[in-house]
């Protein structure tokens, strides 16, 4: 069954770090951690778990640079979002 692996280990690696408490925003820097670190994290948690689930997935494995790639481009918005985020919770403040 094509994406059987590939499921799992998706899922096994995001349930793995929710029981364990293991948060990827905590070794962001620190402008992305105010308002954006949990999306960032969340983010990065997805391609890691996705590029895993593929190199392990017959089926899927030559579709790695493809699923990376997918992963990576929101990814590049987040440093954007948190930047205007700074900038509107400056401006509220003054």
């Amino acid at each position: 069954m094509d994406g059987l692996i590939f499921g799992f280990f998706d899922n096994a690696i995001l349930i793995a770090g929710a029981v364990t408490g293991y948060e990827i925003e905590r070794f962001l820097p620190q402008r992305l951690q105010v308002g954006v670190g949990a999306v960032a994290g969340a983010g990065i948690g997805n391609l890691a778990s996705d590029v895993v689930g593929a190199a392990f997935d017959p089926a899927l494995f030559h579709m790695i640079g493809g699923i990376a790639l997918g992963c990576l481009i929101p990814l590049a918005v987040i440093p954007f979002v948190a930047i205007y985020n700074n900038r509107r919770k400056k401006s509220e403040a003054a």
